[in-house]
């Protein structure tokens, strides 16, 4: 640290009129960045300080905002210009001149930022006017109005000719003026009379640094002195300057921000550059032996290539950890370790400027990880923080090497905070470090010691954002997804219960179904088709309360939730007391809210909504929750009542269902058989939707509930030991399906016995997710879907039997002990009755969704042909809501129809986008749910009980069938378009989507294929990184082997 000499003064301008080349149209937005806490001053005071210079010697000169300021940093002089408004620079001048205690002075503006070097070489400059340049400025200002509007400098010799703005060309200056100046005692004083004793000069308050500067060198003949600072300054002229300003390699970027840092700790360091160390290598293990004595000490790279702001190599580089700083040798091969890294990685050349860094290494470690300042795709506000707490290591998040990592989101502009303290230290520091380096998009690596405290190791900018700014739009979607959940969350009059939660897997489970972030007519159309009011109608029908008017499915961002009060509004008995609906809606919610964990199974261990033999079991919970015995019978009777109306048939028969369903196919043929104009296709279109509601998902809601109590009474005839879970296991797979008919008859196709014509006649128009329009059918594509050969057929089959056969399964004593619990609960049907209608009830369940979904086929077919015809993509046209295609049907559009579709297009783009960059978690609560995302572990639905072991494949990645061959499959959700995986030869199944009664738990059963359906996507992206897992169902335990 230099000493100042004699009683020199810094003037800091800092008023919003001042001239710098920044401070014109941009002038406010900067001071608002200097007074709202990104501590620009921060390091202007600090290079100041270690150039010997004290704050008493530093005035900050000013008007606009000042008493913010003042408030800030109360350790400094203020010269309040108070016509800040109508002067610039000189007119603060003036004001400031009035302070001049004698002595030398420095000026510089606020909004330009130096390295400590810069000032300490400036004070050993004897020159009476030295003035600060940079003459590498057209790097710095690409743009020619920047270039234009800087003040700028033609040098002749060290000394400048000419300064000024836009008399000096860009193509003619030699360097640009910073607004760093350097007047000896004897140059001041003529500026003192100047100001304060009224001397007649022409300077007026008007005028700028560069207009004094001029007087200086025509009027008092001073030689103005060239003082070079390129690359050890910025002006602040974007919110990315201070930024590039303070990043450098690893090392340097540590060692600049240690000095402010309050809510962390950047631990001591020694760096130096390979060129260095080639010829003073001893000197330097002494220096680190003397610095770190008794320390374990970790070598890391420190390159010019690792944090650039071109592109970043995070992690490319090698560290040697557990390094003793007592054994020179060990010492000496660690950093040559680190060197022989630069040669191998990067660039791949041996570059003398890169350094190595040397630092104590942290031992005591209770948490380590990463923390991005911004979503790392789209930019988005949110801290996101990936932490390991169990391995006691600091390096496992950033190699990815454990299982054991978590993360949570942090919305930047929310209100809530992450209940763990530790996490809430890491927020603190990370906002810190966005302050100090006025930068909000940054990687930040993090050590927590056992003792509370936090360190920082790293800091470097995301190299893929540019241009960042906090979007008002943005906010305000946020705020408008808020309000919509506080909406849905207060009680109503016409439902029970008093509050909710949103969830996207309970019930129609949608995550499943459709995705966590589906295209508009994805999303429409399964709202249009189920959830706006099939699922309650249907229900309703069977004898559940029906709470008409509501929606089942709402869209929070994007992402398609469950109402879970609504769902369980439609879960229970219709002739319930109001009182006991109540409790019990607000029961069930409170009881998922304890549990969110099960929000993949609430019918199974939530609500109660069906009688099977072990109803007793699952009435305990509300018995442990106070509910009285006449509630309780209450409930038993009505579930009573509609189980057995179910099974006997006496509402709504399995077969009678099933002729419902089977309308749809020879009204949709003859509808599709017309000759049709293109202009048509709207009006068939909403004719087939409407059909797909009544005779479709209608009739296969209440065939979904039939098949959710023939699961029920299964399990509970299990449960209460009257059969076996073989046994139930071998007559679930005696019932012949549409999963095990697609499989036998590819087998005829391939065996030549079946044309593909026909196979596809039957099957065509299935396909992987359902609603989704850019994904093809097999008709459309089926050499995509189809083994090559019957050699490469799936050896895991479903074990179908004739439905003869089925009934005989069981022993006489096992029906004996069947029609033991049937009259235990007092049911008026026979095990005969009750093992047909699991039967039917099974196979109706998949038969009436194969139906259903053909009508929905022909849809999407359609709007593909309509789009196509009018110059539209598959893509475009999953952009739009299918009501806005309706309304082509209705003629209430008010221009033409392609400019309407044109325009809804682009609508849905903008909406898909939008809604997507906010971030949501599986299960809502609150509004504050958006604030806080935990990505939490969700416990897989296991089928079967086997244990398989193979390397994974990625379902979205794949280029060809073959790679499916033996493999472990890896996919977000399963509906039935999936179901041509079976016809490959895979080893298992695991679904980040799904529950206990999903389509792909069914189908893994039936084929008795090892599976882990609804991992949760903590899981499902720790499986994404591995190559080979061990998927053990028996043990309910999937382990990552490489």
């Amino acid at each position: 640290m230099n000493k100042a000499r004699g009683k020199m003064q810094v003037f800091i301008f800092g008023a919003a009129r001042t001239q710098s080349s920044l401070y014109s149209d941009h002038s406010q937005p900067i001071l608002e960045r200097l007074v709202r806490g990104h501590k620009v001053l921060d390091w202007t005071l600090y290079g100041l300080s270690e150039a010997g210079i004290a704050y008493d010697q530093i005035s900050f000169v000013g008007g606009y905002q000042i008493e913010k300021i003042i408030r800030e940093y109360p350790q400094i002089h203020y010269a309040i210009n108070p016509r800040w408004e109508s002067t610039h620079v000189l007119g603060s001048l003036r004001y400031a001149m009035e302070n001049w205690q004698g002595g030398d002075l420095m000026f510089m503006y606020a909004d330009t930022v130096f390295r400590p070097s810069v000032f300490q070489e400036l004070l050993q400059n004897q020159s009476p006017v030295l003035i600060g340049v940079d003459k590498n400025w057209r790097e710095r200002l690409t743009s020619p109005e920047l270039q234009y509007r800087a003040e700028k400098v033609i040098s002749s010799n060290g000394t400048a000719e000419k300064v000024g703005r836009q008399n000096i060309s860009p193509e003619a200056a030699n360097a640009q003026f910073s607004g760093l100046m350097y007047l000896k005692e004897h140059v001041v004083r003529d500026l003192y009379e100047i100001f304060v004793g009224q001397k007649q000069s022409g300077l007026n308050d008007q005028g700028s640094l560069t207009d004094l500067l001029i007087y200086l060198k025509d009027k008092n003949k001073f030689e103005l002195t060239l003082f070079d600072h390129s690359g050890d300054w910025a002006e602040l002229d974007s919110h990315e300057d201070l930024a590039h300003f303070i990043f450098g390699t690893k090392a340097e970027t540590l060692e600049r921000i240690r000095p402010f840092v309050k809510k962390s700790v950047v631990t001591d360091q020694i760096h130096f550059p390979l060129k260095y160390w080639e010829h003073n290598s001893e000197t330097i293990i002494k220096d680190i032996q003397h610095r770190f004595q008794g320390h374990e000490l970790i070598v890391r790279s420190s390159s010019l290539e690792e944090d650039s702001w071109d592109s970043s190599q995070a992690g490319a580089f090698l560290s040697v950890a557990g390094v003793s700083a007592g054994e020179p040798k060990m010492l000496d091969s660690a950093v040559e370790e680190v060197i022989s890294g630069f040669r191998s990685n990067g660039s791949g050349t041996y570059n003398p400027e890169n350094q190595v860094l040397v630092q104590p290494f942290i031992t005591d470690v209770e948490m380590s990880g990463v923390a991005f300042t911004r979503h790392l795709e789209n930019g988005t506000p949110y801290i996101l923080i990936n932490y390991d707490d169990q391995s006691n290591r600091t390096d496992t998040v950033t190699s990815g090497s454990t299982g054991d990592s978590r993360s949570i989101l942090i919305y930047k502009n929310g209100q809530k905070r992450p209940n763990d303290l530790r996490l809430q230290k890491i927020t603190e520091a990370v906002e810190e470090l966005e302050s100090i380096t006025g930068y909000s998009s940054l990687d930040i690596e993090f050590v927590l010691s056992t003792s509370g405290v936090l360190y920082v190791v790293q800091v470097r900018p995301i190299t893929t954002h540019t241009g960042l700014r906090e979007v008002q739009d943005f906010h305000s979607r946020v705020e408008e997804a808020k309000r919509k959940i506080k909406s849905r969350c207060k009680p109503y009059p016409h439902i029970y219960g008093e509050n909710t939660l949103l969830a996207d897997m309970p019930d129609w489970n949608p995550a499943e179904m459709i995705g966590v972030r589906p295209k508009p007519l994805d999303i429409s159309l399964y709202q249009y088709l189920i959830t706006d009011s099939a699922w309650r109608v249907a229900r309703g029908k069977m004898g559940y309360h029906d709470p008409a008017p509501e929606k089942l499915m709402f869209s929070i961002g994007g992402h398609p939730y469950i109402d879970v009060r609504n769902s369980f509004n439609n879960l229970i008995p219709k002739d319930l007391s109001p009182e006991l609906s109540e409790k019990l809606i607000n029961h069930y919610v409170q009881r998922l809210k304890e549990n969110p964990h099960l929000h993949d199974k609430i019918e199974f261990d939530i609500a109660i909504t069906c009688f099977s033999p072990d109803i007793d079991h699952h009435l305990q919970r509300l018995i442990d929750a106070g509910f009285t015995n006449e509630e309780i019978n209450e409930l038993k009777s009505g579930l009573h009542q509609l189980t057995e109306q179910a099974v006997v048939g006496d509402t709504l028969s399995v077969d009678e269902l099933i002729k419902e369903t089977e309308k749809l196919n020879p009204r949709r043929e003859k509808l599709l058989q017309q000759n049709y104009e293109i202009d048509e296709i709207p009006s068939i279109i909403n004719i087939l939707i409407d059909d797909c509601i009544n005779f479709g998902t209608i009739p296969f809601s209440i065939m979904a509930r039939y098949g959710f109590i023939a699961s029920s009474m299964m399990k509970g005839l299990v449960a209460k030991g009257a059969i076996t879970k073989t046994e139930k296991d071998q007559y679930l797979n005696t019932i012949e399906t549409v999963a095990g008919e697609l499989v036998e008859k590819m087998d005829l196709v391939l065996a030549g016995k079946l044309s593909r014509e026909d196979f596809l006649n039957e099957f065509g128009h299935l396909r992987p997710g359902s609603y989704d329009i850019t994904t093809f059918s097999y008709r459309e594509k089926p050499e995509y879907y189809f083994p090559l050969e019957s050699s490469q057929r799936a050896t895991n089959q479903p074990a179908i039997k004739s439905i003869e056969a089925s009934s005989t399964l069981f022993s006489e004593k096992t029906m004996a002990r069947i029609e033991q619990e049937i009259e235990t609960m007092e049911m008026k049907f026979s095990a005969p009755q009750l093992l047909e209608f699991i039967r039917k009830a099974t196979a109706a369940r998949e038969y009436a969704k194969f139906q259903f979904t053909k009508n929905l086929d022909a849809v999407l077919t359609l709007i593909t042909e309509w789009g196509f015809h009018h110059g539209f993509t598959r893509q475009d046209m999953s952009y739009l809501f299918v009501e806005d295609i309706l309304r082509l049907n209705t003629q209430t559009i008010a221009r033409e129809p392609v400019l309407y579709i044109k325009q809804k297009v682009q609508d849905g783009r903008t909406w898909h986008e939008d809604s997507n960059k906010i971030e949501t978690p599986q299960i809502i609560l609150s509004p504050d749910d958006l604030d806080i995302i935990e990505h939490n572990s969700a416990e897989p639905n296991y089928v079967s009980t086997k244990s398989v072991t193979s390397a994974i494949c990625k379902l979205s990645e794949i280029s060809s069938k073959e790679e499916l061959v033996g493999k472990i499959v890896l996919t977000e959700g399963a509906d039935p378009g999936y179901d041509w995986i079976f016809l490959h030869p895979i080893k298992g199944l695991i679904t980040k989507y799904g529950g206990a009664a999903s389509h792909m738990t069914i189908r893994c059963a039936e084929f008795g294929l090892p599976a882990a359906i609804g991992c949760g996507e903590e899981l499902f992206d720790r499986l994404q990184k591995a190559e080979k897992v061990e998927l053990n169902c028996a043990n309910k335990q999937i382990r990552v082997l490489g």
